[in-house]
């Protein structure tokens, strides 16, 4: 047996070795310049990315054009808000949940009414078992 647990032990130093060797590559890389250079890299360019697109929506939304825009958003809004639409809108969103309501009501009392008519019969389970198991 002591063959048997020598190969095994080897096995198990190697895959601890290679553990170790894999963490220290990782740090390395890690550590290195070259990724601390690409690192700063990539920083400044999202940064200064990042400050040309909010300078430029700045820029738009300042625009007659963007002002005049979220005028007539606001207006067409206070518009819908105050109109018949609204009330429409709403009337048909009550008629469609009470629909929805009213066959769920149907579905659940019919699941209730089956639930309630085989619980007593304890029987008419029985043939439908057998025919699961064929």
């Amino acid at each position: 047996m002591t063959d048997q647990e020598q190969p095994e032990s080897s096995i198990t130093e190697e895959f601890r070795i290679l553990g170790k060797n894999l963490v220290d590559a990782v740090h390395a890389a890690w550590d290195s310049p070259e990724r601390k250079r690409l690192q700063g890299e990539i920083e400044r360019g999202l940064s200064e990315f990042q400050n040309s697109v909010s300078e430029e929506i700045e820029h738009l939304s300042e625009s007659p054009t963007a002002q005049r825009m979220k005028s007539d958003v606001r207006e067409a809004a206070d518009r819908v808000r105050s109109s018949e639409v609204e009330k429409s809108i709403r009337q048909e969103l009550i008629t469609a949940l009470k629909s929805i309501n009213t066959e769920l009501e149907k579905v659940s009392s019919r699941w209730s009414a089956s639930e309630t008519n085989s619980e007593p019969e304890g029987s008419a389970a029985t043939p439908e078992e057998p025919e699961a198991e064929q």
